[in-house]
């Protein structure tokens, strides 16, 4: 039952961030950029919120391919119960760990993509 309510919750969170327009109609995601620029806030929140709103889709496969070599590692290692092995807290700590890490390496890659890639 666990593992079921684990991938309803996925596969929302999922929909919010790909498909965001059939949960929050009400919001202009064409103008989106144009009002984060006109927000009366700094300069350096603004380029993080463009960031997040230009790069939302990739920055959600990155977070999930990061757990999911987390996943794959746990399984690998625990055999005899991997489920329970990944849904223990420590278990998703690893998986948060692994997505924050495969997230700072896209941001990484992000902010030095002119001296990376020549």
């Amino acid at each position: 039952m666990k593992t079921v309510s684990l991938i309803l919750v996925a596969l929302i969170v999922v929909g919010l961030l790909v498909y965001p327009t059939f949960f929050f109609p009400a919001i202009d995601y064409a103008n989106l950029p144009t009002k984060i620029s006109a927000l009366n806030t700094p300069e350096r929140v603004k380029k993080i919120l463009l960031f997040f709103v230009e790069y939302n889709v990739f920055l959600l496969l990155c977070a999930l391919f990061g757990a999911s070599v987390g996943a794959s590692e746990i399984l690998s290692r625990y055999r005899d119960e991997p489920f329970i092995a990944i849904s223990s807290p420590p278990g998703r700590r690893y998986l948060a760990v692994n997505a924050g890490i495969s997230l700072a390496a896209f941001y990484l890659l992000y902010h030095f993509r002119g001296s990376i890639f020549p």
